[in-house]
C-alpha cells in the first residue's frame, strides 16, 4: 500500500506541476492584450510558482522511493534501458527546475506591478509543460517496464 501511495504521490505532483504551467499558458494565450496577460500573470503566478516548488519538491523525494521499491523487487539489478531512461527522467527533471527557478523572480516582479519579462516566463513555463510532459511519458513507459 505504501509503495502504490508514493508512486501516486509521484505522478500527481509532476502533473500537478505540468498542469499549473500549461493552464497559464492556455489562459494567458486566451487574453486579448499584454495588459491582461500581465494582470493574470501577476495576480496568479506568485502562488501558482509556491505550489510548483512545492511539487517539484515531492518529485525527487517520492522517486527515490519508488526507485527502493522498484530495486529491492530487481535485487538492485537494473536493466541498462531502466536507467538510460530515468537519467532522461533525471535530465528533464533539472531542467525543468532551471526554468523554475529562472522564473521566480520575474513573476515576483510581475507580482510587485513591475513590468518586463512576461515572454520570457511564458517561454520558461513552456520549458516546464514540455519537459515535464516528456518525463511523464517516460515514467510511463518506466512503470510498464519494471
Amino acid at each position: 500500500m505504501l509503495k502504490s501511495a508514493v508512486l501516486w504521490i509521484h505522478v500527481l505532483s509532476g502533473t500537478l506541476w505540468v498542469g499549473t504551467c500549461m493552464t497559464f499558458l492556455l489562459a494567458a494565450s486566451a487574453t486579448s492584450s499584454e495588459a491582461e496577460k500581465i494582470e493574470l500573470a501577476a495576480r496568479t503566478l506568485p502562488r501558482l510558482n509556491r505550489l510548483n516548488v512545492i511539487a517539484a519538491a515531492l518529485v525527487p523525494l517520492t522517486g527515490l522511493l519508488n526507485l527502493f521499491f522498484v530495486g529491492r523487487a530487481l535485487d538492485f539489478h537494473f536493466p541498462r534501458a531502466f536507467t538510460t531512461v530515468l537519467g532522461a527522467k533525471v535530465l528533464l527533471f533539472f531542467l525543468m527546475c532551471l526554468a523554475l527557478s529562472a522564473s521566480s523572480p520575474i513573476a515576483s516582479a510581475l507580482g510587485r506591478g513591475e513590468s518586463g519579462g512576461l515572454s520570457r516566463l511564458m517561454r520558461l513555463y513552456g520549458v516546464i509543460a514540455l519537459c515535464g510532459t516528456i518525463a511523464l511519458g517516460l515514467g510511463l513507459w518506466l512503470a510498464g517496464s519494471a
